[in-house]
């Protein structure tokens, strides 16, 4: 045989030799392709061949944060029947957990089995989110309905003082905001940046509609927040009369001063809502008319 023909025939073996190595390749997924592919049988045949060790530490954190957050429930289960941590929290700089995953996706089913399992209801994520928090975020009433059921802290508060009432009216959820508001959620709590309980953040995001359902389940009508804010002197200062006019229809009193001493009236004036000031001060006509000097 010829130096030629032989040289031929090495390169052929060698390139059949490539070709049954990265079929044999292409056969042998990880566990992470597994969790994505959501092949529970793949999964298992892992954890045959190596034990349980498969789809613990970093590789079974990871899929299993992936399956949660995606919600393939038969998935999670494969992998916490295997040992995989319930708690398994994601590295990055949000740091959320599987249950705030699947809560914040709504995943009903994948919150309940991982709750099961040992999973933490109040654990929190770097901003301080709960999975409550985010189920609530996320405008999901199923999901945060059954962390309620399993225990969930309702007033839980975020790094900036947000509950998941707070979110849930900021979000528009009536569904939501009613579900926590017949479950015993705090009306007066505030939030640490804008000070907003959820009364004042109905009023600011104009609905009215929430801000009756409020009231109707005992909100304070006169309620202050730490700067002495009341939600007459708000929704006053906004101008918005159907709201100032609900609100003295429920009691709201125009003669209360905030902490720089301004009743509602003063703080609209302040804004030039004029119209307002006459609908208040014909409700208190008692009251020293509002002029500049009072500002």
């Amino acid at each position: 045989m010829s130096i030629l023909c032989r040289h031929t025939l090495v390169v052929c073996c060698v390139t059949v030799l490539f070709c049954m190595g990265a079929a044999q390749a292409d056969q042998t997924i990880t566990l992470m392709t597994a969790a994505m592919r959501g092949d529970v049988a793949a999964v298992r045949s892992m954890v045959a061949a190596q034990g349980n060790e498969a789809v613990k530490g970093e590789t079974g954190r990871r899929a299993l944060l992936h399956a949660a957050a995606v919600g393939d429930l038969p998935m999670v289960q494969t992998l916490l029947e295997f040992g995989a941590d319930p708690n398994a929290r994601a590295r990055d700089k949000i740091g959320r957990t599987a249950l705030i995953l699947a809560a914040a996706g709504g995943r009903s089913e994948v919150v309940n089995t991982l709750t099961a399992h040992g999973a933490k209801l109040e654990a929190r994520d770097k901003s301080g989110k709960t999975p409550l928090i985010w189920a609530a975020l996320g405008k999901h009433a199923g999901t945060a309905e059954l962390l309620l059921d399993k225990g969930a802290d309702i007033n839980s508060r975020d790094r900036g003082g947000v509950t998941p009432m707070l979110f849930a009216v900021g979000r528009r959820d009536t569904t939501t905001t009613q579900l926590l508001a017949n479950r015993g959620a705090d009306f007066e709590v505030e939030s640490k940046q804008n000070k907003m309980t959820p009364l004042l953040l109905a009023i600011e995001t104009d609905q009215p509609d929430t801000v009756a359902y409020l009231l109707d389940k005992g909100a304070k009508v006169n309620g202050k927040n730490s700067d002495g804010l009341t939600p007459l002197m708000h929704a006053s200062e906004k101008g918005d009369i159907e709201l100032v006019k609900l609100l003295l229809d429920r009691g709201a009193d125009p003669a209360v001063k905030d902490k720089l001493g301004r009743t509602a009236a003063v703080r609209a004036h302040q804004r030039n809502q004029l119209e307002v000031v006459d609908i208040l001060e014909r409700q208190a006509p008692g009251a020293p008319k509002v002029t500049s000097a009072n500002e």
